[in-house]
């Protein structure tokens, strides 16, 4: 059994702050200010957080398989699906560190000497699903802001001519990505990793390796083709019962783009004064490219959480005769519910421009 402090280490390197506090308040652990104060709280040896430690490694789990994740969506026909769903119950996941620790993130110190790359770690079934674990260490620039302390003697001065110095260093990561087969319907997903500051084109890397690994396990591709989610940026802006709109980029018929964001808590931008007066002054539709859709949900009484949905393309992509968006980005999940919420939209849009597809063929 892991302790409380590991916990909320792993925690710490999933998880938004935002998220995190929320899901250590959800099970009523002591809290500091920002992560580095919480882990010195869950480092007291004089409190006593057995009693947490299950719901906790629970809610770590969950995170596992939702929280902050590139997403790409397939339609898998339902015999597919069973002989796919057969084939991972049979997969057999390899001795290793990963492993051993699941749902612990390994910490830095031991993936130095870990090799780059996927390896399955665990085929896990809930209610709603069957979940193929691959762990993936991956290296990652990080920049930070250096001081003068940081150097040497006598070369400190050197910052009195700089507004900031920054250092970028190589730093090693454990990546968590998911293979996700539903019990019900005929939408498999890939689910990685995809923390803020991470480049999409890690992430991207990151799905086709998934892929790769996956066929080299079952000796069969059983996704096919991601399913095109371009026209739900469009779709899901103009619905003006699908949550808040916190962020949009757009072409409008005067040859110009637009980029607009708002502040988190506040109104949706279909709703903003200056967003609605712009576009009254058009003489039609704007075209989308970008955007980013926030929710509220109930938890429970004292509890909200805010799960979003990024589509982000660009405007080369939308001035293209067919465009093509395969990503989902899907954040501040505090569990399944949230994911599944937000993947329940993404389908159900999904669904309704597929029809409409089907009856222009």
């Amino acid at each position: 059994m892991p302790t409380i402090y590991e916990l909320g280490r792993s925690m710490r390197d999933r998880m938004p702050w935002t998220v995190g506090r929320k899901i250590l308040e959800q099970h009523d652990v002591s809290r500091g200010r920002g992560w580095d104060n919480t882990l010195e709280k869950l480092a007291d040896e004089d409190i006593d957080f057995s009693g947490v430690i299950e719901p906790v490694r629970l809610s770590l789990f969950e995170h596992t398989l939702c929280g902050e994740k590139l997403s790409r969506f397939y339609r898998v026909d339902s015999r597919t699906m069973s002989e796919f769903r057969e084939a991972a119950f049979d997969l057999r996941p390899n001795d290793s560190i990963f492993r051993d620790k699941f749902p612990i993130v390994v910490d830095e110190d031991d993936l130095r000497g870990a090799p780059l790359g996927h390896t399955l770690i665990d085929v896990s079934q809930t209610d709603t699903g069957t979940a193929i674990i691959f762990s993936s260490v991956r290296s990652v620039m990080v920049r930070e802001e250096l001081h003068p302390e940081d150097f040497p003697l006598g070369s400190a001065a050197a910052k009195g001519n700089y507004d900031e110095i920054i250092g970028i260093k190589n730093k090693r990561v454990q990546g968590l990505d998911i293979v996700w087969l539903p019990e019900q319907g005929d939408i498999a997903e890939v689910r990685v990793d995809y923390p803020h500051g991470m480049l999409r084109n890690a992430g991207e890397y990151a799905h086709d390796k998934v892929r790769s690994h996956l066929m080299a396990e079952l000796g069969r591709d059983y996704l096919g083709e991601p399913i095109n989610l371009f026209p739900l940026i469009s779709r899901m802006y103009h619905d003006h019962a699908e949550g808040s709109v916190v962020e949009l980029a757009f072409g409008t018929t005067t040859a110009s783009l637009k980029h607009e964001k708002m502040r988190r808590g506040s109104i949706s931008l279909r709703d903003e004064r200056y967003h609605r007066g712009g576009l009254a002054a058009l003489s039609a539709p704007i075209s989308p490219f970008k955007v980013s859709i926030e929710w509220e949900r109930a938890i429970d009484e004292r509890m909200r959480s805010k799960p979003e949905l990024n589509l982000h393309s660009n405007s080369r992509t939308s001035g293209s005769e067919q465009p093509v968006l395969l990503d989902a980005v899907i954040r501040n999940c505090m569990g399944v519910e949230d994911y599944e919420f937000v993947r329940g939209r993404i389908l159900q849009h999904l669904a309704s421009v597929i029809s409409l597809e089907s009856a222009e063929a």
